[in-house]
């Protein structure tokens, strides 16, 4: 039968620097293989644009503490159409992008913050131009649908308006990939594979080395010192 892996620190360390090659090699192998596919993605660069949302009531306190919670409470609504066809099908139209409304979705985020009436939309591209030209037309958009499918007032203007409040600039640096996550992934695997593979190799050989290779129970009548030295 294999050998008892010690379960304390001590007896795993000894482990550890007993098969200290079945350690590293994982690590070096996993690593190399994390910055491989790391550094081989093409980069991704993200814009961001934004919108304040509000909401045309009379003038008094009481109206306009109203309007003021209704847009709160409609902004996640409001933020969800960001990345639906009503206003991504236009902006690719706008745009001419030569992706589908699918792809285009998975390239938009949209933050709705929680405090303020104020949607935050985020684009991914493979430029930096392109990624700030499509966070503004989606923001450009949203506030023309949100506009369309508002309720009206009285003389038939819509009642929720958006009001660009910052437009998207060209990012200076890409946000992808993350070469160092990704590195500290592959080496986080790369240590549990090769502890995996240590303890799994102790285990495994069946070699009697030392007084500590014998089983409990067993009397030692000597050990024979080894003496690479020796004819």
């Amino acid at each position: 039968s294999g050998k008892v892996v010690p379960l304390d620190i001590l007896g795993f360390l000894n482990l550890l620097r007993r098969r200290w090659l079945w350690l590293v090699i994982p690590i070096i192998v996993a690593v190399a293989a994390a910055g491989t596919y790391s550094f081989s993605q093409p980069k991704v660069y993200t814009a961001k644009a934004s919108s304040y949302f509000s909401i045309e009531f009379a003038q008094s306190a009481s109206d306009l503490f109203q309007g003021a919670n209704y847009t709160q409470l409609q902004l996640a609504s409001f933020a969800s159409l960001a990345e639906q066809p009503i206003v991504l099908d236009s902006v690719i139209q706008q745009l001419n992008l030569p992706i589908t409304t699918a792809e285009l979705a998975r390239r938009v985020s949209v933050v709705a913050s929680t405090d303020t009436v104020i949607v935050d939309i985020f684009a991914e591209a493979e430029s930096p131009e392109a990624s700030a030209e499509i966070a503004n037309a989606i923001n450009a958009e949203l506030g023309k649908v949100v506009s369309r499918l508002s309720p009206q007032n009285a003389k038939g203007n819509p009642t929720v308006q958006a009001v660009v409040v910052s437009r998207a600039t060209p990012p200076l640096e890409p946000s992808g990939p993350e070469n160092r996550r990704n590195l500290g992934i592959g080496l986080l695997a790369g240590l549990l594979l090769g502890v995996l593979a240590a303890v799994s190799s102790e285990k495994l050989d069946t070699r009697v080395l030392s007084e500590n290779d014998l089983p409990n129970g067993l009397t030692v009548l000597g050990s024979i010192v080894t003496d690479k030295d020796a004819s």
